[in-house]
């Protein structure tokens, strides 16, 4: 009665012992290890492999269909033939079945894909398609896209090809970009996804490919002129990449077509023109990956003829078209803001801190430029205002400034996929006002505001990585409320405030091979809290405040100047809606 009892508990229950299929497989494996119960012999790459069917029908629809199907292998053929696969790539797939367990390289990851693919393997497709997708470069991707066509892979092939479009300028300067057939060639070049910084690089990766094998591929000179979008080339880089192609035919070719494709004109013959105003209109267009916008954000306003009380913290935000060179209004932010810092990170703007009315925030908020739409995230650990910020290895770090009443050295470092923020080792000396600036992995600051309010020049650098300090040779002017920012592999410090000189027009660059600051051409306007950014090879400079003659309150400028450092000149350009200084200023 007591074992009757105990068995009706047992089986009115249900358990389930989680570590049995895995124990089972491994026992079916060293079954097959020692040949024991096997009752399936493959030849495959000139070798023998010993299987039980069982286990192999499965796994795979293919074995299955091999054993158990109506076309099943029959006793008397012992030994099935595998053709297409080596030994080596089988017995990877082999142990698969039995283990769950792949090794892959990237040697070997493609081999075992087309293998499985062949075997109806499907779990293995997918876990070599995700280890593609982790190890793509721009040394592989087009190889990676035309293999994932090939074995019929759908999300690795759309990741491979948008990865492409991402990071056109490096891919097209791999060897796989020159063996690429001329319909993926010509759809990439007409593409509005193709993310570039000047459509000049789009104009000479196609004449590397072009070049590459001019005698089968001038056919498609006409196909390529319309795709590239001339008008927004300068005529002279236009012309010298012409001059330097070798082949005579092809450049005859070429400047046949580009005097019928790069402007709209009226012929006085009535021989119709070869581009109309609406394809000129739409080529003269950049890339919707392309087209750049400046954001600047918050600062303060001081009109001229305003007391020192009359300063306004604002929350306003323009945005200028780097085409079209006009401010426009954007959506404000939450919490109006100036002293702060303006980052961008994965696609997003962050305002960080900053103050207003004498009242020092560590409130931060992120822009999303698709839904034009502000939204609070994470606060610092600290409030603070005039300090430097920048993103950096896909995580955004600031330092120093005032925190509170006192000069600070805190760093602090903001994982936006934690949404948390972490202090890290101090900064030093403590300093506010100064310019900071990310390149090649390392932080730049320069300048500032020391203890005792004194106009700093020195200059040092911070590796993330190594939580390392390193002291770099001084500015050649101490000057404070400067702007840092990196372009072409320099540093350059723009403007600023001396208490002797008041705002400095005098702009320094910074060569980490040279080791020294110099001179570059002085900005039209001398400007102290402006803001700075680079976009597409130019350094664009806005906002910023001046010192009028007397006493009087600094006045808030409206201007923005473009910097080209391949001529050495400054251009003016369009006037903010509101002048401001203190802002920050982002580039998407």
């Amino acid at each position: 009665k007591l074992l009757k009892k105990c068995f009706s508990v047992c089986i009115s229950g249900f358990s389930e012992d989680e570590t049995h299929a895995v124990r089972l497989l491994r026992s079916l494996n060293a079954l097959r290890k020692d040949a024991t119960l096997c009752d399936a012999r493959l030849s495959v790459g000139g070798a023998q492999f010993c299987a039980h069917s069982a286990v192999l029908a499965a796994a795979s629809p293919y074995f299955q269909a091999m054993f158990a199907g109506a076309s099943k292998v029959v006793e008397s053929e012992p030994l099935v033939q595998i053709g297409g696969i080596d030994a080596e790539t089988f017995e990877i797939l082999l142990n698969y079945v039995y283990t769950g367990s792949l090794k892959l390289s990237e040697s070997n990851v493609q081999d075992v894909a087309i293998a499985a693919d062949m075997l109806s393997l499907a779990g293995v497709v997918r876990i070599c398609s995700d280890f593609l997708r982790e190890h793509i470069s721009a040394e592989n991707c087009l190889g990676v896209m035309m293999f994932a066509t090939a074995i019929s892979c759908p999300d690795l092939e759309a990741h491979a090809c948008q990865f492409f479009y991402d990071n056109f300028v490096p891919v097209s300067e791999e060897a796989e970009f020159l063996s690429l057939p001329p319909a993926l060639v010509l759809s990439a070049l007409g593409s509005e996804e193709l993310r570039v910084e000047r459509e000049e690089q789009v104009l000479t990766a196609a004449m590397r490919w072009l070049l590459h094998a001019p005698a089968s591929r001038r056919l498609h000179l006409l196909h390529i002129i319309k795709a590239v979008r001339l008008p927004l080339i300068p005529p002279t880089t236009v012309t010298s990449t012409v001059d330097a192609i070798e082949d005579l035919s092809v450049r005859v070719a070429l400047q046949v077509l580009l005097d019928e494709y790069q402007i709209p004109r009226l012929s006085k013959s009535s021989r119709p023109t070869a581009v109309s105003t609406s394809d000129f209109s739409r080529r003269a267009k950049p890339r919707r990956k392309a087209r750049k916008y400046l954001y600047v954000i918050g600062g303060y306003t001081r009109q001229q003829g305003g007391r020192w009380g009359d300063s306004r913290a604002l929350s306003c935000v323009e945005r200028m078209d780097t085409i079209s060179l006009y401010w426009t209004l954007e959506p404000s932010l939450h919490q109006a803001r100036s002293g702060h810092c303006v980052v961008t990170l994965d696609g997003f703007i962050y305002a960080i801190g900053g103050e207003s009315e004498s009242m020092i925030f560590a409130f931060v908020e992120r822009f999303d430029p698709v839904c034009r739409q502000w939204a609070p995230v994470a606060s610092m650990l600290s409030p603070r205002c005039s300090f430097g910020a920048c993103a950096c290895n896909g995580a955004i770090y600031v330092m120093g400034g005032w925190v509170g009443a006192d000069i600070g050295s805190s760093v602090e470092r903001y994982d936006a996929a934690e949404n948390r923020w972490v202090a890290l080792d101090s900064m030093e000396p403590p300093r506010h006002s100064f310019g900071c600036c990310h390149m090649d992995g390392l932080i730049y600051v320069a300048g500032g505001l020391g203890v005792g309010s004194s106009e700093l020049s020195s200059t040092a650098s911070f590796d993330p990585r190594r939580q390392r300090w390193t002291w770099l040779p001084s500015l050649q002017r101490a000057r404070s409320h400067v702007a840092l920012c990196a372009l072409g592999g320099r540093i350059y410090a723009l403007g600023g405030w001396d208490d002797a000189l008041g705002a400095l027009d005098s702009v320094e660059v910074y060569s980490p091979d040279e080791e020294c600051w110099q001179e570059a051409p002085p900005m039209p306007c001398a400007r102290a809290g402006c803001a700075a950014v680079a976009v597409g090879g130019r350094l664009y400079v806005t906002g910023g405040r001046i010192a009028p003659p007397g006493a009087a309150p600094p006045v808030t400028l409206d201007s923005t100047e473009m910097f080209d450092p391949t001529s050495g000149t400054w251009q003016t350009l369009g006037r903010l809606v509101t002048s401001r200084t203190e802002a920050g200023l982002a580039a998407i």
